[in-house]
């Protein structure tokens, strides 16, 4: 029974992170030095960020290089220079319109 309990907490919790996202605009990348490159974004805000998730690795085999708009949700903060905030990408909202 915990584990239905845990399951069902999670699946909520994850489904209300992507009702309370917000949008990101900008070019996708790879950051960092191999082995440790993330897929991150310089956003048309000037900011950096960390992309994660199961779609950041779409991300990178496919929008590389590219501007795109996601949905996303903060899930973790800027801890400083060089270390950006974490973002879950919910869903690849596609190219900009122009």
């Amino acid at each position: 029974m915990g584990l239905v309990r845990f399951t069902i907490i999670l699946v909520v919790v994850i489904l209300l992170g992507c009702v309370t996202s917000q949008t990101l605009e900008g070019r996708v990348n790879l950051f960092g030095p191999s082995p440790t490159a993330y897929v991150g974004m310089d956003t048309l805000q000037g900011r950096h960020v960390r992309l994660t998730g199961p779609l950041a690795d779409d991300l990178r085999k496919n929008y590389q290089g590219q501007q795109v708009r996601l949905k996303v949700v903060q899930t973790g903060p800027e801890k400083g220079p060089g270390m950006p905030a974490h973002y879950e990408v919910c869903r690849i909202l596609g190219h900009p319109s122009p």
